[in-house]
C-alpha cells in the first residue's frame, strides 16, 4: 500500500520508493496533510514505475542535447523561428533540468513545469508555446532514435484561453498618426499598413526588393522559410516611395524603441494605442472589410493556412458581407412599383446616408445595419487622400 512508504517527521510527511535498479529513494513530500502527501508518493512511485518500463539500453540523452539539435538543425525554418526556438528552450532548461535525461521524462514533469511557469505569471499563451517547443523537440528525438517513449503521453490537458487582439487603426487615425510622425517614422507606418509586413520584415526591406515599375515588394519574411511573399504595391504607396529618400541600402532605417514612439504618439494623435503588429492588422482588417476573401489575406499577410487569419478577422468579412446584403432594396408598393431602400431618399436630398455615432472617438460610423464597427461607404478603408500622404511627407 502506497501509504505504508509515508512517515512523519517534525509535523512534516516524508515517503520512499524503490528506483529500477533497486535502491530506494527517501524525500519529503512537503505536506503536512496525510491526503496530499499520499497524492505525491503516488506520484513517485508513478515516475519510478514509468522508469521501470524503459528498456535496458535506452539512450542517454540530456534534454539540453534535444533541445539544442532542434534549434540547430530544424528544417524549413526561418532564423526568426529558431530564435523563438532559443528563448522557449532556455525555460525548458531552467524549470526541468538541462541534464534532465529525455527517457526519464514523465508526464508529471511537464504538469510541474506549467504549475511553475504560470506561478511566475507567464501567459497560457506563452506556456503553451514553450510547451510546443518541447513537443517538437522530443518528437525529432523520436526520429533519430534517442527518445523510447510515445511523445504525447508526456503532455497533460492544458487549455488556453485565447483571445486575439482586435486593435486596427480606422482611416481617420491613421492620418491622425501620421501628423504626429517624423518622416522616416510616417514611412515606416506607411509600409505597415499597405504591405501587412511584419516589423523584422519592414527592417529587413532593401530597395533591391522593390519593383516599383512592376507595382511589386518581395517581403523578406523571417518567421519561416515560406513567409517570403511578393506583395502588390498599391499606387498610393508606389507614389510616397518614389517621393522617399534612396541614400541608404534599407528602405527605412530601425526604429529604436518603436513601441514606446508608437505609444507617444498614439497620445499625441488623441487615439487609443497601437503597436506594430496592429498596423499589419489595419492593412488584413482593410481588405477583409472590402470584401476581399480570407485565402487572400493569409497569403498576402504570409500564413501557411487561413485558420489565424479567420480567427482575427472573420467577423470583419462577415460584417461587411451583412452590410452589402442591407443595401438590397427592402420595400414596394402595392402595384409592384419599388420603393426608396434603407438612406436613400437621404442621398437624393444632397444629405449623407449615416451620420457619425455621437461620441465616437474612433473615426467610425454607423451603417444601415446600425453596427458601428462597419465603415461607411463613403469611408471606405484604404482610400487615403493623395495629398494628405505627401503633405505628411513633407
Amino acid at each position: 500500500m502506497p501509504s505504508d512508504h509515508l512517515f512523519r517527521r517534525g509535523g512534516v510527511w516524508y515517503c520512499w520508493v524503490y528506483l529500477p535498479d533497486g535502491s530506494r529513494l527517501r524525500r519529503s513530500t512537503k505536506q503536512t496533510d496525510r491526503r496530499a502527501a499520499t497524492r505525491v508518493l503516488r506520484r513517485l512511485e508513478r515516475t519510478a514505475q514509468g522508469a521501470a518500463r524503459l528498456p535496458v539500453d535506452a539512450p542517454h540523452a540530456a534534454l539540453e542535447e534535444a533541445l539544442g539539435y532542434l534549434i540547430e538543425h530544424s528544417p524549413d525554418v526561418a532564423e526568426a523561428t529558431r530564435q523563438i526556438y532559443e528563448q522557449k528552450a532556455g525555460h525548458l532548461a531552467r524549470l526541468l533540468g538541462a541534464d534532465k535525461q529525455v527517457n526519464r521524462l514523465h508526464r508529471d514533469d511537464v504538469a510541474g513545469y506549467i504549475q511553475k511557469r504560470l506561478a511566475e505569471n507567464a501567459a497560457t499563451a506563452t506556456v503553451h508555446k514553450e510547451l510546443g517547443t518541447l513537443h517538437k523537440a522530443l518528437e525529432l528525438a523520436k526520429a533519430r532514435g534517442i527518445f523510447v517513449g510515445q511523445v504525447d503521453e508526456l503532455f497533460p490537458d492544458f487549455k488556453v484561453d485565447y483571445h486575439p487582439r482586435e486593435r486596427w487603426l480606422t482611416e481617420r487615425e491613421f492620418h491622425r498618426l501620421l501628423a504626429h510622425l517624423t518622416p522616416p517614422h510616417q514611412l515606416w507606418v506607411i509600409l505597415a499598413v499597405y504591405t501587412g509586413a511584419r516589423m523584422s520584415e519592414i527592417e529587413a526591406l532593401t530597395w533591391s526588393r522593390l519593383d516599383l515599375q512592376g507595382g511589386w515588394v518581395l517581403l523578406p519574411g523571417r518567421k519561416t522559410k515560406g513567409s517570403w511573399r511578393q506583395v502588390p504595391i498599391s499606387p498610393i504607396l508606389r507614389e510616397v516611395l518614389r517621393r522617399a529618400p534612396t541614400t541608404s541600402e534599407k528602405v527605412v532605417p530601425r526604429w529604436q524603441n518603436v513601441h514606446r514612439s508608437l505609444l507617444l504618439a498614439c497620445q499625441r494623435a488623441r487615439i487609443d494605442p497601437v503597436s506594430p503588429n496592429d498596423l499589419r492588422r489595419t492593412f488584413a482588417s482593410w481588405l477583409a472589410q472590402a470584401g476581399v476573401p480570407l485565402k487572400v489575406i493569409a497569403e498576402l499577410l504570409g500564413h501557411a493556412s487561413t485558420r489565424m487569419v479567420e480567427l482575427v478577422y472573420g467577423h470583419l468579412a462577415k460584417e461587411s458581407l451583412r452590410g452589402a446584403v442591407a443595401r438590397l432594396p427592402g420595400r414596394w408598393d402595392a402595384g409592384g412599383t419599388e420603393s426608396s431602400g434603407p438612406g436613400e431618399q437621404g442621398e437624393r436630398d444632397g444629405q449623407p446616408e449615416t451620420e457619425p455615432t455621437p461620441g465616437n472617438s474612433s473615426g467610425r460610423s454607423r451603417d444601415r445595419t446600425g453596427d458601428g464597427r462597419l465603415v461607411r461607404a463613403t469611408d471606405k478603408p484604404g482610400k487615403v487622400s493623395m495629398l494628405h500622404v505627401k503633405r505628411r511627407l513633407q
